[in-house]
């Protein structure tokens, strides 16, 4: 079994640059990441996809 492995902590780094398609009443609309987070205090984290190698390998077994 491999071993899990921590990232460095990205407190109070900028968020990369991306886009997103969102969901804004009845249209989709694609906005950046600057657009969304702009002058707020945000935490974002994410999970490996289900299935996918990174979660089976590490977090079924």
């Amino acid at each position: 079994m491999s071993e899990a492995t921590s990232l460095e902590s990205m407190e109070g780094k900028r968020i990369p640059d991306v886009s997103w398609p969102v969901r804004v009443g009845e249209q989709w609309q694609t906005l950046t990441s600057k657009e969304i987070f702009e002058n707020k205090k945000v935490i974002v984290f994410s999970l490996p996809g289900a299935f996918t190698p990174t979660c089976s390998s590490t977090h079924l077994p």
